[in-house]
């Protein structure tokens, strides 16, 4: 009878080879430039258990019944430890990836000003849906391109809504356009306030999308926290400090006092509120920027909706459950012309048809 030859132990530990197996993940992924602590921590809970004389000193001859782990194979315990150990480094990988970089935004916002970004937008679009604003409107534009770095601004995008003469006929003609940086969309006819601010809004091509009124004066520096907060998460709506505006000199009146924040009624309507924190439950509809990936994402405006009003909702609402957020620029100042009885200057010259917010609600 031939005597059975052993084959020669090895002169590793199989618990040398186990621990090696679960530490594993995260020595890769330090090699390769993704280090996470989840992975390492994860490995440092499992080490202690897998290791005989380390498991019997903490938990004794009560560690089968201490840990229902051990009653499965090691090879499954190391499976599920390796699943979970990748998943955290996919998962923080796709948060820290997948946006594009910035070059420069002009001189007067440089990246020390901007500070670590997680995507930085190159480019910016100011959307002005105009209906009868006439000087007004050259007003807004002259304004917007005065506060705003060149190599940021993109564009700005006048949507003349139904005005009569149009606007590129009069206060917004070739030399004016060309010297502003203007692109015209023409409504023949009024389509209201949210129709005109869906097509500028589609139409715009910069990498932030910025609706302003057509009658406001945005004040020095009132970018620079809108690239700053929508470069920290593309799926935030920033909305400015909306001041008091002077029309008769288009000046910021009654200094940095303004308003930014509204919150939503059972009526579903909205109310304006202060508070210290920069979140802002819902838009008071009129300013604000997102990027455009986030008004692509978000569908932009109801298409459905008519006139004015409710939309401020309905944009709030679908962003804050699709898993954005809304936040106030607390150094952005935008001055406004707020509609007054006893100011002529201030009269709408467009007509709202009767019961279009509470449709649009």
């Amino acid at each position: 009878v031939n005597p059975v030859v052993m084959p020669p132990k090895s002169s590793v530990p199989k618990y040398t080879i186990r621990v090696a197996l679960i530490w594993l993940v995260p020595v890769a992924s330090i090699l390769l430039g993704c280090f996470h602590w989840i992975p390492f921590l994860l490995a440092a809970a499992l080490t202690p258990i897998e290791v005989p004389k380390v498991r019997a000193r903490l938990f004794g001859n009560r560690a089968k019944k201490t840990l229902p782990c051990l009653r499965v194979p090691a090879l499954m315990r190391l499976s599920v430890l390796w699943l979970l150990q990748v998943w955290w480094l996919i998962l923080m990988r796709a948060g820290d990836s997948g946006e594009p970089e910035m070059v420069v935004v002009g001189e007067e916002a440089s990246s020390d000003e901007l500070g670590p970004l997680a995507w930085r937008p190159q480019t910016m679009s100011v959307v002005l849906p105009c209906a009868g604003e006439g000087l007004y409107a050259l007003n807004t534009v002259r304004a917007v391109y005065e506060s705003t770095p060149q190599g940021l601004l993109q564009e700005i995008i006048v949507v003349d809504d139904g005005t009569n003469p149009p606007l590129g006929d009069t206060f917004l003609k070739r030399e004016e356009r060309e010297q502003y940086g203007v692109k015209i969309i023409r409504h023949a006819e009024t389509v209201g306030l949210i129709g005109a601010k869906k097509d500028g809004g589609d139409a715009a091509t910069g990498d932030i999308v910025v609706f302003f009124d057509c009658h406001v004066a945005p004040q020095p520096g009132w970018y620079k926290s809108f690239v700053r907060l929508i470069g920290e998460n593309y799926r935030r709506i920033v909305t400015p400090v909306i001041t008091d505006l002077d029309v008769g000199s288009w000046r910021q009146r009654g200094g940095n006092n303004g308003q930014a924040k509204c919150y939503l009624t059972w009526d579903a309507d909205f109310k304006w509120f202060s508070s210290d924190d920069p979140y802002v439950p819902i838009l008071s509809g009129g300013l604000l920027g997102m990027s455009k990936r986030w008004w692509n994402e978000t569908g932009g405006y109801d298409v459905q909706m008519i006139g004015w009003g409710g939309e401020n909702l309905d944009q709030s609402l679908r962003s804050w459950l699709c898993g954005g957020e809304i936040m106030m620029a607390q150094d952005s100042f935008v001055a406004h012309m707020w509609r007054k009885a006893e100011d002529s200057r201030t009269r709408a010259h467009y007509h709202v048809k009767a019961g279009s917010a509470a449709k649009n609600r």
